[in-house]
Formats: structure tokens, C-alpha cells, sequence
């Protein structure tokens, strides 16, 4: 209860900073982000139950209230709406991990990463599979936007700080755990020996298919199943040998 408390606080603080950040910004600027980040979150309520292809626009509009002609200034295309919901979760990520900086080792820091894509995926499996869809068929080439301060604020009141988060340009060049594997090696977590593309592209691996996973089985625990898998893979690589995890993929993979 008392760290709870600390928390309450702590986001009350944020809160209060955010604010006093926002009235900094011009009233045009606030009005815009808002209108984008309802949209996003009208979008990603819809997407609980129903495909983005079959969300009108014209609903999404008369919900916030805006015009069609306006939506498309936001978003050109339905699936940058799409884009956007995932800066936004990219966002948070990058947050939450960064708060557990020198409290936890790099490996522990993945472990965050996985931990909180894992309460995203089950709170919004459909959003992630559009997500994932949509990033097939675009054969990863995507990339991300400028995303404003206060379109941060706005999403994230209560995240203090937020406003400092840089999201990458390129999601597939610019790894958010490649970093993490970087001083891993430095600081002896993992042998100097490894690639650290191969292995950020493990991990990728390892992402993707969890979501896989947790499509055609309501009841994973794609928590539980993604600690498996990152406690397989670090002892693999520390090993030298990657015989364990691989084996468990071929296992994951049949069982799908």
C-alpha cells in the first residue's frame, strides 16, 4: 500500500509538471494533438472487437466529433492510424523500460520490455495482429513520424518525463534492445563473441512469435512464455550453443 501510495504521488507530480508544460504550448498545437490522440484511442477501443478494415471512418469521425476532409489531414491513409497507435505503445515502452535504468542489469531490462509487450498483447491481442499484418505487408518498411511534446502529454499525463522519449525513425533498423545487448557485452552479461544483429534479431523472433502464439491460444500465458524463451536464449548464447532454443522454437513452432 505505501509504495502505491509513492506511486500516486509520483504520478500526481507528473501530472502536475505536464500541465504546467502544456499551457507553454500554443493552444493550436494542444488542439491538434488532442484531436489526434482521440482519434487514436477511439480507434484502438473499435479494434478490441473489430478488423481496421472494417472501421468506418465516417463513425470514427462523428464520435470525436470532426469531418472525414479532417481525419485525412491527420491520417492520409487508415493504416497510418494504425502506425500511430504503435508510436504511441512504442512510446510508453521505451518510458517504462528507461524508468528501471540502474536498477536493473541490460538482460533485466530486455526482460522489462518483454514483460511490458505482454500486458499489451493480452489487453489488446486484435490491435497487434492488424499491427502485425500491416508490417508483413509492408515488408518492414516502415517509418515512424515526428510525434510533437504535446501529443506526448496529451497521450501520457501522468508519464513524467515522457516529453524526453525519442522514438526511432526506422522500428526495424533502430532496435530498442539492440542497445540493451551492446552493454550486455560490455559489462560481461553476454560473451563478446555474438552478433548483436543476429541476436536483436532473435528476439524479434521470439516477439512476433508470442503474438503468433497467443492468436490461436486465448488462454497463453505469453508472459510466462516469453521468460522461457529469454531465459533459453541468454543461457544459449553464454553457452555457445544455441541447441536448447532452437529446438524450443521448432517445439513452439509445431505446436502452433
Amino acid at each position: 500500500m505505501i509504495a502505491l501510495q509513492k506511486q500516486s504521488v509520483r504520478k500526481t507530480k507528473a501530472a502536475q509538471s505536464n500541465v504546467a508544460m502544456m499551457h507553454k504550448i500554443s493552444l493550436r498545437q494542444r488542439k491538434h494533438a488532442q484531436t489526434k490522440i482521440a482519434l487514436a484511442r477511439e480507434a484502438m477501443e473499435r479494434l478490441r472487437t473489430d478488423r481496421l478494415d472494417d472501421i468506418s471512418v465516417k463513425e470514427l469521425c462523428e464520435t470525436i466529433p470532426i469531418s472525414e476532409v479532417t481525419f485525412y489531414n491527420y491520417f492520409p491513409q487508415k493504416t497510418d492510424l494504425l502506425a500511430y497507435i504503435m508510436m504511441l505503445w512504442e512510446l510508453e515502452m521505451i518510458w517504462s523500460v528507461q524508468q528501471q535504468e540502474g536498477n536493473k542489469s541490460n538482460l533485466e531490462l530486455i526482460g522489462c520490455f518483454f514483460e511490458a509487450a505482454a500486458r499489451a498483447f493480452e489487453e489488446y491481442p486484435l490491435v497487434m495482429n492488424e499491427a502485425l499484418a500491416f508490417f508483413l505487408q509492408q515488408r518492414g518498411e516502415v517509418c515512424w513520424g515526428e510525434m510533437s511534446v504535446a501529443e506526448k502529454l496529451i497521450a501520457y499525463p501522468d508519464l513524467a518525463g515522457i516529453e524526453h522519449v525519442q522514438l526511432p525513425k526506422n522500428p526495424k533498423e533502430d532496435k530498442m534492445n539492440s542497445q540493451y545487448i551492446e552493454m550486455a557485452i560490455q559489462t560481461g552479461e553476454l560473451p563478446d563473441t555474438i552478433d548483436v544483429e543476429e541476436v536483436a534479431g532473435m528476439l524479434d523472433m521470439i516477439l512476433v512469435g508470442g503474438l503468433m502464439a497467443l492468436r490461436e491460444r486465448k488462454s497463453l500465458s505469453i508472459g510466462s512464455m516469453y521468460r522461457k524463451m529469454l531465459k533459453m536464449l541468454w543461457q544459449g548464447l553464454r553457452s555457445g550453443t544455441m541447441d536448447e532454443f532452437e529446438n524450443a522454437s521448432v517445439r513452439s513452432t509445431i505446436s502452433l
